[in-house]
């Protein structure tokens, strides 16, 4: 084995997939030295609530872009001491930090931290654009059942664990149901009679294959939109909707709302219906 590089970071599935994300730009670098990335994290959020205790590790893996990459838990870098790099976007460490960058989108930021990051690991690749391409996004909606495919409009209604958004259900629940009565709809969770990601144990990554083909996104922004940062939803999407109290995206077609409730009906029937 050649070059080693330990990098950990202690947060939630979300920042996780930040790296796995950022990581696709580093893919053939790595391969063509012969460098080696052990990623330590949690292997899940709770491990008394969560049935399957490697939840996260799981969902990490199917977004691992290469062999070289290695998933290890967190819990071996506090017994055993292990130097690694905390990658985590909230770690205040960084000559780059969040709370500094004010007058970047969050995508913006995210191609800034990941390349000082990577400087840091002494891996010259410069992210211009914080997106990833995998074609197992392609394949994932090809298997999807046709209930999931050709969606209208996939809602990210998530609760957010870092305090992004107040979602407050009742007004959320009615404006959705209301959705669900003229177009093809899908949430990420469960209201009452409508289509959820839930019901079939769905992964992020089929959640992101799912985004690969709609027409709108309305979503929290929580650890379900890292997977929608893919080439195919950002180069098809017509309008994304994003609820997040702190940060907005430079992407196209990417707004920020404050309120469900502002998204007008004529304002979705020009987007969806022509």
């Amino acid at each position: 084995m050649g070059r080693v590089i330990n990098i950990c970071n202690t947060a939630h599935l979300g920042d996780n997939l930040f790296s796995m994300v950022a990581f696709y730009h580093i893919k053939d670098f790595i391969e063509a030295n012969d460098i080696y990335i052990n990623y330590f994290c949690r292997v899940a959020y709770n491990k008394v609530t969560h049935n399957d205790n490697t939840e996260y590790h799981n969902q990490l893996s199917e977004f691992k872009c290469s062999d070289n990459i290695l998933i290890h838990d967190l819990q071996f870098v506090y017994n055993n001491g292990t130097p690694c790099l905390n990658a985590w976007i909230g770690d205040t460490t960084k000559k780059f930090h969040l709370y500094n960058s004010r007058h970047l989108k969050f995508n913006e930021f995210l191609a800034v931290f990941f390349t000082q990051i990577f400087e840091m690991c002494q891996i010259p690749v410069k992210i211009d654009r914080f997106y990833y391409e995998d074609r197992d996004l392609l394949h994932r909606y090809e298997n999807l059942s046709d209930s999931y495919k050709n969606i209208d409009i996939l809602i990210v209604n998530s609760k957010p664990l870092s305090g992004q958004y107040e979602l407050n259900d009742d007004i959320w629940n009615e404006y959705i149901k209301k959705l669900d009565t003229k177009y093809n709809i899908v949430t990420t969770r469960k209201v009452d009679g409508v289509k959820c990601t839930v019901d079939e144990k769905f992964t992020v990554k089929n959640i992101a294959a799912i985004s690969t083909n709609i027409k709108v996104l309305i979503a929290v922004n929580t650890g379900v939109v890292v997977g929608l940062y893919n080439k195919y939803m950002l180069s098809n999407i017509k309008k994304a909707y994003i609820f997040d109290n702190n940060h907005g995206y430079s992407y196209k077609n990417f707004v920020n709302v404050n309120q469900i409730t502002d998204i007008s009906g004529k304002e979705l029937a020009d987007l969806i219906e022509t």
